[in-house]
């Protein structure tokens, strides 16, 4: 008899397990939150125009004689204002900010949403752990009884150790599902708070009354936007054409989700044209006076001979232009059309495609690479260039990226393209010779180098090849040349210019000697 009551005790026991588990599934499938409990801003915006640091919406209701609209906390109240529209008569006209709590910007409804489904699926599984854990406790509290035979207690000690067994296993699987949906609520709680826009717990009330047809529309500005033009050009070496695609990459934080069509603004900078590569003259001239050691002044020198070279902006299309370019005397505008929701990532809106010819080139200059720079020369701009920055890329392979400049209608454009391993300068420099005259006070020093370009590439071109030579700013030194071999077509403060065609597979030399009289006592600083 004892056997059999236990026997239903363990029974009992088994059978209220498996009601709890099936009583925990059924809570497992609860539908998500009511969208009903997610409070959010009601009023849709309608218009959105974006600028470099800020955006403009246009928010719309119903018409009537008493209509309250709600506008997202980021929006500043300062700015908003009705717009009256022909046959309209506004009565009255309040703006007010009003603390708002527990609001969920439209942005943030679905995410709000799975952060509440797993906070929910939280609480289940802390119900399935402490329920699993009491029943684990039962098992080790069953008496065994004197009266039972060797039989039964093994029978009996079977059943708990398959119970203890099964229901060991689920704490672990439901400790360790625990585990992993604490850290996903940690990201996710993250998230949701850094993307909550400025003010998220406030909003902008607005109380009109008005008389008349179509739509009550009120605009309102806020500073959480931003854009910048990008583009994606490929250069095609066999026609010259140039595709490229303009991207806006924007970002929105002001608590709206917005769909449709989007106006891009940009202020226009200063007037501004492109030039070619432009090197600053190799100066020659004395050192400071330093007070430190010999290694120091060395290392002084050599961070000091170091200079830039300014490469030419990318430029945008010319031709065949799907992008219509609206100008003011202070703006530009481009429209795209795109949904953008307000959780400050970057959003890409294409904004329209180009396909435009340019004649290649190239440029050279040794001391900043050993391959040619490849450009694009456009003869006139028909379009307005949007300043941004270009992903560049030659016959479908990325060469780099490179500054896009504000460039009117009629100008000519050089736009840098890539360096082309196929086409190289060579540079080799002479020994230097030094000498002081016997009855003079004077240095001499004489240098040079030599020169070639080769083209590797299966492309006739015209090359600018860019080199120079120390260029004095002290009367006390003298610069001469002595060989240019052949001639450039442009020496200006001793910058070198050379423009000539070079066929595929050709290369060609150029020489280079000058010398220098100085002080003999004096050591010379290059800069």
């Amino acid at each position: 008899m004892d056997y059999k009551r236990y026997a239903i005790i363990l029974w009992i026991m088994t059978a209220t397990l498996l009601i709890a588990n099936t009583t925990l599934a059924a809570k497992e499938s609860t539908p998500a939150p009511n969208s009903d409990i997610v409070k959010t801003a009601t009023t849709r915006a309608t218009t959105l125009d974006i600028y470099p640091a800020g955006a403009k919406a246009v928010f719309s209701a119903r018409m009537g004689e008493n209509v309250t609209m709600e506008i997202p906390g980021a929006f500043d109240e300062k700015t908003v204002r009705a717009i009256k529209k022909p046959g309209q008569d506004i009565r009255y006209f309040r703006v007010q900010r009003l603390h708002n709590p527990g609001i969920v910007p439209d942005s943030l409804k679905e995410l709000f949403r799975e952060l509440e489904n797993k906070k929910t699926r939280m609480n289940i599984l802390d119900s399935q752990i402490s329920t699993t854990t009491s029943n684990l406790e039962l098992l080790n509290d069953i008496p065994i009884s004197d009266k039972m035979s060797a039989a039964e207690v093994g029978i009996l000690l079977n059943n708990i150790m398959q119970n203890r067994t099964r229901l060991s296993l689920e704490l672990t699987r439901l400790k360790d599902e625990k585990e992993k949906m604490s850290a996903e609520i940690s990201q996710l709680t993250e998230r949701y708070n850094r993307n909550l826009p400025p003010k998220y717990d406030s909003a902008i009330i607005v109380n009109i009354g008005a008389t008349g047809a179509g739509t009550i529309d009120v605009e309102a500005f806020t500073t959480h936007a931003s854009w910048i033009p990008k583009y994606e050009m490929n250069f095609n070496t066999k026609s010259g054409d140039i595709a490229s695609k303009m991207i806006a990459e924007t970002r929105l934080n002001s608590g709206i989700t917005y769909e449709g069509t989007i106006k891009f603004y940009t202020n226009q900078p200063p007037s501004s044209s492109l030039a070619v590569p432009k090197i600053n003259r190799l100066i020659v001239t004395f050192p400071p006076e330093y007070k430190s050691s010999t290694a120091s002044r060395k290392m002084i020198y050599a961070n000091q001979m170091s200079y830039e070279m300014e490469l030419p902006a990318s430029a945008s299309p010319e031709e065949a232009s799907i992008i219509e370019v609206t100008e003011s005397p202070v703006n530009a505008v481009i429209a795209g059309n795109g949904r953008i929701i307000s959780d400050n990532m970057p959003t890409s809106i294409e904004l329209g495609a180009i396909t435009y010819n340019a004649k290649p080139s190239v440029i050279m200059h040794r001391d900043f690479s050993r391959n040619g720079l490849l450009i694009a020369n456009i003869d006139f701009i028909k379009e307005p260039v949007l300043p941004g920055t270009a992903a560049m890329y030659v016959d479908g392979q990325f060469s780099g990226h490179t500054a896009v400049t504000y460039t009117g209608r009629g100008e000519t454009l050089k736009l840098a393209v890539g360096y082309v391993p196929l086409i190289k300068i060579n540079k080799e420099t002479d020994a230097d010779h030094s000498s002081t005259g016997f009855f003079s006070s004077s240095g001499i020093k004489q240098g040079g180098y030599s020169l070639e370009a080769v083209n590797g590439s299966n492309m006739d071109l015209d090359i600018e090849l860019i080199d120079r030579i120390p260029f004095s700013v002290d009367d006390k030194i003298v610069v001469e040349l002595m060989t240019i071999n052949p001639a450039p077509d442009k020496n200006e403060d001793n910058i070198l210019t050379w423009k000539f065609h070079l066929k595929r597979g050709e290369n060609k030399k150029f020489k280079v000697q000058y010398r220098i009289k100085h002080p003999a006592d004096k050591e010379l600083f290059y800069q």
